[in-house]
């Protein structure tokens, strides 16, 4: 029987601070294209929420290049850099037809790992914008462009988040491997946990 990997309680409190910064961010970003108006409390909610939400996809990265194994993404960093690797990822993953995979393996590492570099670069475009908007008046020029290249992550990031979290409820409710109950799972061990 296949077991399913447990994962230390601070790393399941990263991810839960990730899976409400995203959230968050991704709310208040609906609000946000009120910046144009002299009063822009969406945007100002939006921008003070992206900032704490950069700080956590910070963390997540940090953790991500130089944390423990848990955390660390070693066993993807030379497949991840050949795309190439990509299709074979989701060839090998299909061929196993939903066995569960070690921790950032396969093509859920594959998700994973363009999530974050999703929110990373949607992170990165947002601090941006936070220096080159000017509340009260349209963006142009380069604010234009990369306000145009921040929105454009939006739909991305929902669609990794569709498939991360479908997985994970394919994979706890159809294969009974306790994934989802594992990850949001914070009182006292039952057994050997960290």
């Amino acid at each position: 029987m296949e077991t399913t990997p447990r994962f230390p309680r601070w790393l399941r409190l990263v991810h839960l601070l990730l899976v409400v910064a995203i959230a968050a961010a991704l709310i208040s970003g609906q609000f946000a294209d009120d910046y144009r108006r002299a009063a822009h409390i969406g945007f100002d909610l939006h921008l003070s929420i992206g900032i704490g939400a950069a700080c956590v996809v910070a963390l997540r990265w940090l953790l991500a290049l130089v944390g423990p194994p848990p955390a660390a993404f070693t066993a993807w960093q030379r497949p991840l850099l050949d795309p190439r690797d990509w299709l074979g990822r989701v060839r090998r993953t299909l061929a196993n037809a939903g066995a569960l995979e070690p921790p950032h393996a396969g093509l859920g590492g594959l998700v994973q790992f363009l999530m974050l570099a999703s929110v990373g670069a949607m992170s990165a475009t947002g601090l941006g914008l936070a220096v080159m908007i000017e509340p009260g008046s349209r963006a142009a020029g380069l604010g234009r462009a990369l306000k145009e290249v921040h929105e454009a992550f939006q739909p991305v990031i929902l669609g990794l988040l569709a498939l991360h979290v479908g997985a994970a409820v394919v994979h706890q409710c159809l294969r009974g491997h306790p994934i989802l109950t594992q990850m949001f799972r914070f009182g006292r061990a039952r057994g050997p946990e960290e």
